[in-house]
């Protein structure tokens, strides 16, 4: 089987292969230069569970694909963020193809990202074909903290740390590679969620300082915004990045039937993140997409509740990707997230909008009356201003109690 894949794929892709699972971890551990991995299920040599664990240790960045040779889609119950695609076995040649250029276009979007980017590994396609690989599932990414968003203010570059845990070493695998040879491959990590922010020393023997003081052992440190990391011959800052960033300045006129880019510095905005989980998205990463939203939507809310007006296309565009998230996920917590960004601008739905809500809440769980029922009461309070058709809007947001009533016993 390994030399029928070999022999498909290296039309295409380069490709490096192992049926030994302590070379296959060898090979990850000293080169790291995959961007993705392909592995059968089954493995003769090692428990994989085991196996899969560490393989994510080494190379968290790597795109994962399972091979099986079951009749059913998902034999063994591996969540959906386990590995990027379950591959039937046999497979069509082309079919595998097109699935190996999925995963590497998946690769270098997260390459490209404002947000814990990912250096390119080769300018071709590296392919490691190794019978026992395959990563084992990711966590589920935890609320944003309260803190709001945050990041590494280094040399360069500012990096802003997602919800979930953050690798940075020398290693090219790493979320943050460091070009710095006092760092160990995998030098620390960080975690961000429930509310906590920390870092731990993974070398055991390098220095990692917090404010001038080594990080004993293994154990996680807790961080602040304004703490100094000292890491290799690397200064790090942890620093706030703001709630919400607009798109574009509020002077900088939009050209027609263009959408909000981003802005000129190249900061992580609406805008651009947009792009990037709209890409993960239709890749079929819906958890990724939501990861990388999250922070700037819970953002974009936090601000207009200071008082602040965002952009308008902000507000139309965090709509659209609440909705979107919604109809893949088919959970109420971005409908009601919609709800709540609505009143805060103190505006009824565009049409388009409503005709959507009307055909996802009534399939859609977990939807929260009392804000829906907040958003209402605005509506009502400030029906005065609007225009007779925003006026017929607001009569038809009203309507969706009824499905929101129905939805409450899903």
């Amino acid at each position: 089987m390994l030399e029928g894949l070999t022999r498909v794929l290296s039309e295409h892709f380069e490709v490096v292969t192992r049926t030994n699972p302590l070379e296959a971890l060898s090979l990850l551990e000293r080169d790291g230069n995959f961007a993705v991995v392909i592995s059968d299920v089954n493995m003769p040599q090692l428990d994989g569970l085991t196996f899969l664990r560490q393989v994510q240790a080494l190379s968290p960045t790597t795109t994962r694909l399972a091979l099986t040779g079951a009749r059913i889609v998902n034999p063994f119950g591996l969540p959906p963020d386990a590995v990027f695609r379950i591959i039937a076995k046999p497979c069509p040649p082309d079919t595998l193809k097109e699935l190996v250029l999925d995963a590497y276009h998946y690769h270098a979007l997260m390459a490209s990202s404002p947000i814990q980017p990912i250096k390119s590994l080769l300018p071709n396609l590296a392919r490691a074909l190794a019978h026992p690989v395959v990563i084992s599932a990711l966590p589920e990414p935890p609320a944003l903290p309260a803190l709001g968003r945050v990041g590494l203010r280094m040399t360069t570059r500012t990096i802003e740390l997602l919800p979930g845990v953050t690798l940075l070493g020398r290693s090219p695998t790493c979320h943050i590679p460091v070009d710095d040879p006092q760092l160990s491959r995998r030098h620390a990590s960080f975690t961000h969620g429930e509310g906590v922010l920390t870092v731990r020393n993974l070398t055991g023997t390098k220095r990692l300082l917090v404010n001038g003081l080594p990080i004993e052992g293994d154990e996680p440190r807790p961080l602040q915004v304004g703490d100094q990391i000292s890491v290799g011959s690397q200064e790090i800052e942890v620093c706030t990045l703001g709630d919400y960033r607009p798109s574009r300045e509020p002077s900088q006129r939009l050209p027609r039937g263009s959408s909000p880019a981003g802005a000129s510095d190249g900061a992580p905005t609406l805008g651009k993140l947009a792009e990037i989980a709209n890409k993960c998205a239709r890749l079929g990463q819906r958890r990724d997409a939501e990861r990388i939203l999250r922070p700037l939507l819970d953002g974009l809310l936090r601000y207009c509740r200071t008082g602040q007006a965002p952009l308008p296309e902000d507000v139309k565009l965090a709509i659209d990707l609440a909705l979107g998230v919604t109809e893949t996920a088919h959970g109420g917590e971005w409908i009601s997230y919609a709800f709540a960004l609505l009143s805060e601008v103190g505006l009824p739905p565009e049409q388009e909008v409503l005709e959507r809500l009307y055909r996802i809440i009534p399939v859609t769980p977990g939807i929260s009356m009392a804000t829906y029922r907040g958003y209402v009461e605005t509506l009502t309070r400030l029906q005065d201003r609007f225009t007779p058709a925003q006026r017929f809007l607001v009569r038809r947001v009203q309507g969706l109690e009824a499905a929101l009533m129905r939805s409450a016993h899903l």
